[in-house]
């Protein structure tokens, strides 16, 4: 049998109610041509996390500030961001901020641009000047980048 070699206690709420808080919940994309039981774990994913955060600010406090990756603007745009990327975060943060919680930028725009086009070299026109720029220079060093 092994031996224990410690047990973590959950902390006392107690010491969590003073100073700032930040609940970290992963972003993550559905897609309708995924399988049937992926779309329930998404949903079931979703209300999860709006369980457990509702259950946090009844300990805590509320919400006070939003920030989303992927959306380089603050307060209703930031929502017309969220509405276009289709993503279930959209409900959870439009609840707080019916409550008073304010939508602020996390990403900048230029970078968050660029990366995009990176991700999706293949794709599109890109969205960066600096994706545009880059793709000849790896021409002339082949070991930094090969893209047949």
């Amino acid at each position: 049998m092994a031996e224990e070699l410690g047990k973590i206690e959950k902390p006392p709420v107690e010491d969590f109610q003073g100073g700032r808080k930040l609940f970290f919940v992963p972003l993550i994309f559905s897609n309708p041509d995924l399988p049937q039981e992926f779309g329930e774990k998404y949903t079931r994913y979703w209300d999860q996390v709006e369980s457990q955060i509702g259950n946090l600010e009844l300990k805590l406090g509320p919400v006070n500030r939003i920030y989303h990756e992927l959306i380089p603007h603050s307060g209703d745009e930031a929502v017309n961001n969220l509405k276009q990327l289709k993503v279930s975060s959209l409900q959870i943060i439009q609840k707080r901020m019916s409550q008073g919680a304010t939508f602020e930028s996390l990403e900048d725009q230029a970078i968050l641009e660029e990366l995009m086009d990176w991700r999706g070299i293949d794709g599109l026109e890109p969205l960066s000047f600096h994706r545009s720029a880059k793709p000849e220079s790896f021409f002339y060093h082949p070991w930094l980048l090969y893209r047949s």
